[in-house]
């Protein structure tokens, strides 16, 4: 009765999933909400609980857990329209409803500058235009939200006096790129956000 382990498995499908789809502005919007996509999904659970010490005075819980979550797109009835990273797509068939897209990178021009390619091999340096990419151009890199996240929790007590400690992880994702902007220093009160390791935005 110390030791409790519980191990889950689940499938789940969902139907009509909804999402914004860009529309005719004519009629005075630029994109509606429609039942685009149906969408698998599946994974597992595991979790471990244990009273690892039990006595008159002392007491140690330990409780872990561990998962993963995979999802997949099975029907699309809209185009795929995503042309630039960074934009709102549709759900795209056969791949992950929180599915991210880069461009292909080239390397850098004689100036140090970033350059891209296209799905034919042509290299664009950094004031090229990409409107006329189509959304084969694009490299697919993997999923926003982690696949795999779990936590470890561990509470010691002596009588009447607890004292816990906590830890979350998650990995499997991608994260896109994303620099401290301090243009509008010092007039911006609503802060910033981004990642400061070998930034120079500051």
């Amino acid at each position: 009765s110390r030791l409790t382990v519980n191990l889950d498995y689940y499938i789940k499908r969902s139907y009509g999933i909804v999402a914004s789809v860009p529309y005719n502005a004519t009629y005075g919007w630029s994109s509606l909400a429609f039942n685009t996509a149906n969408m698998k999904s599946q994974g597992i659970d595991l979790s471990i609980q244990g009273q690892i010490v039990q006595g008159p005075n002392w007491r140690w819980n330990s409780a872990f857990n561990l998962a993963y979550s995979n999802n997949e797109v099975t029907d699309d009835r809209f185009p795929n329209t995503l042309k630039t990273p960074g934009e709102t797509s549709t759900p795209i068939e056969g791949y992950p409803i929180d599915q991210i897209f880069a461009y292909h990178w080239a390397g850098l021009d004689n100036k140090g500058r970033s350059q891209i390619r296209d799905s034919q091999g042509k290299v664009f340096d950094s004031e090229a235009s990409t409107d006329d990419f189509k959304p084969t151009d694009l490299r697919y890199m993997g999923r926003m939200n982690a696949p795999y996240f779990g936590g470890w929790t561990n509470t010691l007590s002596y009588k009447n006096f607890s004292f816990t400690a906590r830890m979350t992880m998650k990995f499997g994702h991608k994260v896109r790129w994303k620099e401290v902007n301090s243009t509008q220093y010092p007039n911006n009160t609503a802060g910033f956000d981004g990642y400061l390791a070998n930034s120079k935005a500051l």
